[in-house]
């Protein structure tokens, strides 16, 4: 149940961080047009590696919930419990 509130946690600011991004822009959510004294290469150089990560965090996450996903759907397809079949095992030996 904890682990539950924690990925919902988790999934709520990531969704809100995306949603800050697409609205504002990198650019004004992080401050980077402030950054007068840097010049414009380094805050290009910013701006890359930033999205650079947040695609990184997004294909992480993509693939992490298709396979809880997948691994939800073999289980309710084919009824496969693994407690109820190690609760077995005990039991035979």
């Amino acid at each position: 149940m904890v682990q539950l509130s924690f990925t919902s946690a988790s999934n709520l600011s990531y969704l809100c961080l995306s949603a800050f991004v697409r609205y504002y822009g990198l650019r004004c959510f992080l401050f980077l047009d402030k950054l007068i004294e840097e010049s414009k290469r380094v805050r290009e150089g910013y701006i890359d590696q930033l999205n650079h990560s947040f695609c990184s965090l997004s294909v992480f996450m993509i693939s992490f919930f298709m396979g809880r996903w997948l691994t939800r759907a073999v289980t309710t397809r084919y009824g496969v419990n693994s407690s109820k079949h190690y609760d077995k095992r005990i039991l035979r030996n």
